[in-house]
């Protein structure tokens, strides 16, 4: 089920940052994180990178930022636009739900 394809971005400029220090609107992380909880991950098992030199984005004929939300332990990525008007988060929200970032741990806090 994970992409491996996907694992090869990493030879773009981004600034990359723990989940809880990234450089997004912090109502947003919180829901993110609140969701991640509530699904039995772990925030601090995810990274979120904002791509700073959009060649991506261009490439693709985009307009804005692409975030990246990866999973550390499992290395599944996912792509999400940033532009206004979008809702990357709830997609976000919908890829944790569907279990596309793999099954969540299953230990206790």
């Amino acid at each position: 089920m994970s992409d491996e394809n996907s694992s090869k971005s990493s030879s773009r400029s981004s600034t990359g940052a723990a989940l809880d220090s990234a450089s997004m609107n912090p109502e947003e992380l919180a829901l993110l994180v609140g969701l991640m909880r509530q699904q039995g991950y772990s925030p601090a098992d995810f990274e979120l990178v904002e791509d700073a030199a959009p060649e991506l984005s261009t490439l693709l004929g985009l307009p804005d930022h692409l975030l990246t939300l990866r999973r550390k332990s499992t290395g599944h990525e996912q792509f999400y636009t940033t532009q206004s008007g979008t809702p990357w988060l709830f997609t976000a929200c919908d890829d944790l739900s569907a279990g596309r970032f793999g099954p969540a741990a299953t230990s206790s806090l």
